[in-house]
């Protein structure tokens, strides 16, 4: 029932890259049901995101395909900002998440804080997640995500912007400001 999605690519020095691919999806109106999502840190770090979708309830057609990775190159290269090809293609993306809940764990890795989000899936919410992680300077270095019977289930393994977990002290300011 769904289309698989692998994306490979070097990744931003910003946090943002898994915002820019699931903004793009959200443009072109693909449903995320799954993903699986890593950044292999090297001397460039690589991500290697690989997403099962679909549209209209449907598999991606050969011909949507093609203009889905058209408007992934155009994002991901800079040729046209996100906010470009969401404005063009006519989304206007809510300004918030109504979240069943939200938790930060620290005890799950050594590296990384675990940012586990609950919510009612609804058009564009991988997108507008992944926006506020980044917006916030986290940057996801995986991801585990899972859309079943209208719920959302998304476990996001992030780090600051000096590159370590989020200190156990600032846990819940962090989850107020999420």
């Amino acid at each position: 029932d769904f289309s698989e999605l692998t994306v490979c690519t070097y990744d931003d020095p910003e946090p943002g890259m898994l915002a820019k691919i699931t903004g793009v999806l959200y443009g072109c109106t693909v449903d995320i049901h799954k993903a699986q999502v890593f950044t292999m840190e090297r001397e460039r770090p690589l991500v290697l995101d690989t997403l099962w979708v679909r549209s209209g309830g449907m598999q991606i057609s050969e011909g949507r395909a093609r203009r889905i990775r058209s408007s992934l190159l155009d994002v991901l290269t800079g040729r046209q900002t996100l906010d470009q090809f969401l404005e063009a293609a006519g989304k206007q993306p809510p300004s918030a998440i109504p979240l069943d809940s939200i938790e930060l764990r620290n005890d799950l890795t050594e590296e990384h804080t675990v940012v586990h989000m609950i919510a009612r899936d609804f058009e564009g919410l991988l997108y507008l997640m992944t926006m506020t992680l980044s917006r916030c300077r986290l940057d996801i270095h995986s991801a585990k995500v899972t859309t079943w019977h209208a719920r959302a289930e998304n476990n996001f393994y992030v780090t600051t912007a000096s590159g370590g977990q989020i200190p156990d002290a600032e846990l819940a300011g962090w989850k107020e400001q999420l």
